[in-house]
């Protein structure tokens, strides 16, 4: 598909070569990357463009091109001027579960690295960069006319002036700013961040820790050996907070971040104590900048010492050692970037629909979050909470298959806070069986898929990170990938004997349990002394479990 395209460039005493533009899609585009020419060109025209980011980076596109192609369909619009690439348009479609892209198929196209890329813009020069891109748009639209089109955070508010002052942009499209979280390493005030009483006395805690470190990861084998760990933690963390599992639900992610890593594109940094670890930030950096755009994790059994918080101000100061100027802690309005930060700006999202119904919508989402940042309401947390409460709504509802859940649910609310917990007592012999118990495993509560609970899987996380938070210990036991047991650990204060509390049986097991608590018995048991569980007073089922294990009735709390 070439169309020619006139050229607006203010060179007009020499001869313009006619400028072609052509849409590649799926296939065309990996050819297109293969080739050395296409390469260079791509490289030269990126080092022209004034609003580059390294999402824009032929490096950074193509290995994301190449990991996600099962889940994204490429999509890039380049126009050429004779031998010269004068601006280029990286997108992707998701690919729709009821087979082959066809032309009139409602896709949603966004720019390429979804997700992945913070920043989404096309590559051009200045002086031709509004007439590319309203053909670039134009072509994608003739290829696909009931798409919409998404590209979001764009970096340079300059580039999207044409959208208000062309009547046809202005009915199609939706621009939308919001602030962006800076660090500039290089304002005189920087420094004195690392003086703050708050960050020196949470860091001289944490270097008390005898294996404490803090180290940039430059050894490939390395970075390989502890990503399933980083893994771990952010994925714990982000299903806590927002229900979202990003390496589970994406695997191909591991294999871009150590893709890019072999590029020399990331810059990761880990703090340990010994094998531990206790935080990590994963950056994407190019030249003076360097973006918090891939992962950064912290661990939740040492909350109080702030781990997370430590690592961003020591990676800081490494940061600036190393020359980088500005530390981009990107938009949205998180607290813990605004106590860091020393800079704002703003990037734009632009959508454009031919859907008028969509528009619509967009058009008044859009209208709210402005409302609510005005009201110094984050706009973020007002949609998690929306989110959350259907999300809990449709897990009430699934419950109702399960009858003993059920009438255990009705039993506990009946009771409220009146009935007084019971006691059991066990005398822990040596335990046959010898299952894959784990202590305090981020990876084992993951595997929590449901069954034999009124907790949704967003409930049981965020409950398990307050515990961890708040120094609780777990035994888990996984099977198959699934959590199947899950007690909590603690100390009778009076007789100072371990006492489980907080169980999670999974119905599949309820047989095999004895083993499990046996087990976990034997691993706390303290020298010659009995071990304890508390039970709700309502929960006849758990406490009919227990009994069966061994456990005695050992009065009431």
């Amino acid at each position: 598909m070439i169309s020619p395209v006139k050229d607006l460039s203010d060179n007009k005493n020499k001869t313009i070569s006619q400028v072609e533009m052509k849409v590649l899609v799926g296939d065309e585009v990996f050819d297109f990357l293969e080739n050395n020419e296409n390469q260079n060109r791509w490289d030269q025209l990126f080092e022209k463009c004034p609003w580059k980011t390294v999402f824009q980076s032929r490096d950074f596109i193509s290995t994301w091109y190449k990991h996600y192609r099962g889940s994204y369909y490429p999509i890039v619009v380049q126009s050429m001027q004779g031998d010269d690439l004068i601006g280029l348009l990286c997108l992707a479609a998701v690919k729709p579960n009821s087979g082959p892209i066809r032309k009139y198929d409602r896709l949603k196209i966004l720019g390429a690295g979804h997700y992945r890329a913070e920043y989404q813009v096309w590559l051009s020069e200045p002086h031709r960069s509004e007439v590319f891109i309203k053909s670039a748009l134009k072509k994608v639209i003739e290829s696909y006319p009931k798409s919409d089109i998404f590209l979001r955070f764009v970096p340079n508010g300059e580039c999207l002036d044409w959208v208000e002052l062309d009547p046809y942009w202005k009915k199609h499209c939706i621009v939308q700013s919001f602030r962006r979280v800076l660090i500039k390493m290089t304002e005189p005030e920087f420094p004195k961040l690392f003086t703050k009483k708050e960050f020196k006395n949470k860091r001289n805690r944490l270097k008390r820790l005898e294996g404490f470190e803090f180290s940039k990861i430059t050894d490939l084998e390395e970075f390989k050996r502890i990503l399933p760990d980083l893994t771990d933690q952010y994925d714990f963390r982000q299903g806590a907070m927002f229900n979202k599992f990003p390496f589970r639900d994406a695997p191909e992610m591991k294999d871009l971040l150590v893709e890019l890593f072999k590029k020399n594109i990331l810059h990761v940094t880990v703090m340990r104590d010994g094998e531990e670890i206790l935080a990590s930030i994963v950056a994407v950096t190019h030249k003076e900048w360097a973006h918090l755009g891939a992962i950064n994790t912290h661990t939740p059994f040492h909350g109080k010492n702030s781990p997370g918080f430590v690592h961003f101000i020591m990676l800081q100061q490494m940061l600036s050692e190393e020359g980088f100027e500005v530390f981009d802690l990107t938009a949205g309005g998180d607290l813990y970037k605004e106590r860091m930060a020393n800079y704002h700006d703003y990037v734009y999202t632009l959508l454009f629909t031919q859907n008028k119904t969509f528009k619509i919508k967009r058009s008044i989402r859009k209208a709210i979050m402005s409302m609510l940042v005005r009201a110094s309401i984050r706009p973020m947390s007002v949609e998690l909470n929306i989110k959350r409460k259907f999300y809990l709504l449709k897990s009430r509802m699934r419950l109702w298959k399960e009858k003993d859940v059920v009438f255990t649910a009705i039993k506990k609310r009946l009771a409220g806070k009146k009935v007084t917990p019971k006691l059991l007592a066990l005398e822990v012999d040596s335990a046959t069986s010898k299952l894959p118990i784990q202590k305090n495993s981020l990876k084992d509560n993951l595997g929590f898929t449901g069954g034999g609970t009124t907790l949704s899987k967003w409930e049981y996380l965020q409950e398990t990170m307050r515990k961890f938070e708040t120094g609780e210990t777990s035994f888990t036991w996984v099977k198959d990938g699934d959590l199947k047991a899950c007690v909590w650990v603690g100390e009778d204060a009076d007789e100072e004997v371990p006492i489980i509390k907080d169980f999670y049986i999974h119905p599949s097991i309820v047989n095999d349990f004895n083993a499990f608590i046996n087990q976990v018995a034997e691993k706390i048991q303290q020298k010659g002394k009995i071990v304890k569980a508390k039970v709700p007073g309502y929960d006849t089922r758990l406490f009919k479990i227990l009994q069966e294990a061994g456990f005695e009735s050992n009065g009431t709390v």
